[in-house]
């Protein structure tokens, strides 16, 4: 089943093919058994906030990187260079793997925000469970280059409050939320 995330991006299974209309890109999935196939609603909004906000010379961080599809569609609608950590060494060879599939130019390793090899993205993605979240803010700022972007996503609404006191008490400024399911 072949599906569209976001104005330019379409999802659609490794063992099907889909030719793109103009401006869209394809991102070529199998799974595995990482998370992240485009149907969940937390991917699909950081996908669509992805397609809106990336620029060419974006330097981008997904962390909790899964199947490797926030990643892809990074790379695939023109950032610069994009890195993806998972602490899951399978989700990590699965993302590896869609990328090359994909033919993205990612650097995909196994490890948290600590091993991050930069310190001046412009875009961070953490789609990932509150707690994390929370965990990460205070550490954040010193990876984020000025004015660069840290996009959360897969925030039940109960621990809403929580990320956005973190992420405050972080110094990081609240610039829109959105819901979905």
């Amino acid at each position: 089943e072949v599906l569209s995330i976001s104005p330019r991006v379409v999802i659609c299974p490794s063992w099907e093919t889909y030719e793109p209309k103009e401006g869209e890109v394809v991102v070529s999935l199998d799974p595995g058994s990482a998370f992240g196939t485009g149907t969940h609603e937390t991917t699909a909004m950081c996908a669509e906030i992805i397609d809106r906000i990336i620029r060419p010379d974006d330097k981008v961080l997904d962390l909790g990187c899964g199947s490797g599809i926030l990643s892809i569609i990074a790379e695939k609608l023109g950032a610069g260079s994009v890195e993806a950590i998972d602490i899951d060494r399978l989700a990590t060879d699965v993302a590896a793997e869609n990328c090359r599939l994909n033919k993205a130019a990612v650097d995909c390793h196994t490890g948290e925000l600590k091993d991050a090899k930069s310190k001046d993205y412009t875009l961070i993605i953490a789609n990932i469970v509150a707690d994390i979240i929370v965990s990460l803010c205070p550490d954040i700022g010193s990876y984020l280059a000025p004015d660069g972007y840290f996009l959360v996503s897969g925030i039940i609404d109960t621990k809403k409050e929580r990320v956005l006191e973190a992420a405050e008490k972080a110094g990081l400024k609240l610039l829109a939320t959105h819901t979905k399911g």
